[in-house]
């Protein structure tokens, strides 16, 4: 069976000797473990926090996955008066009938548009999930599961598109900051692909320099 070593570690290590390799192994497994423990560290205490955060002062915010009571308590405090799920609509599922309770009883607006983290996202998708967040009373509350990937790539390309922030700006909300860890065996690098093919379709005189 082939070893699930990351494979350039593996080309790294091959030509040593089998005692040394053994010694070589360790040592980067210890250093990989390093590297994995500040994203997770980050990535824990935001989720703990239900990863909320302003995209946009007053009119846009980025969040998980809230329990009842997490998104009663977020749509008090901030006034939020729509909110965009990008998990698309489940009603066989007790999260998506408690966010629609709370959506109900608060009167709060409430939008699905389901996209995936693991697959690259049409323009014209993103763009039509622009002009719900464009139309949609503000704030608005963005979401996903974990409200790194597929939230991130809205939020980016909101500020781009919406308020005309920078490349390097905007790309910030794909950051590790919010979870987003698109490395090693993740396939969430399709957000940034796509944030990236967005930007890049939209007119030259109507956007900033990337």
């Amino acid at each position: 069976m082939r070893s699930i070593w990351p494979i350039f570690l593996e080309d790294r290590v091959g030509f040593l000797p089998a005692s040394k390799r053994s010694w070589q192994r360790k040592v980067l497994a210890v250093a990989l473990a390093g590297l994995l423990s500040a994203p997770s560290s980050c990535w824990l205490y935001q989720q703990g926090r239900g990863n909320f955060h302003e995209v946009s002062a007053g009119q846009v915010y980025r969040s998980r996955q809230l329990n009842k009571k997490e998104m009663a308590y977020f749509v008090r405090r901030y006034h939020i008066r729509s909110i965009l799920n990008l998990r698309g609509a489940n009603q066989g599922a007790d999260w998506y009938q408690d966010e629609l309770s709370v959506a109900r009883r608060l009167a709060v607006r409430h939008y699905d548009h389901g996209i995936s983290a693991n697959h690259d996202i049409d323009s014209h998708v993103i763009e039509h999930i622009l002009s719900l967040l464009r139309d949609a009373p503000k704030p608005i509350l963005i979401h996903c599961n974990f409200g790194a990937d597929r939230t991130g790539l809205i939020a980016a390309a909101y500020l781009y598109a919406m308020e005309g922030r920078t490349f390097k700006e905007a790309r910030q909300q794909l950051s590790v900051f919010y979870g987003h860890f698109p490395y090693l065996w993740s396939r969430t690098g399709a957000m940034d692909r796509s944030l990236l093919r967005y930007i890049r379709r939209q007119p030259r005189q109507q956007t900033p320099r990337v």
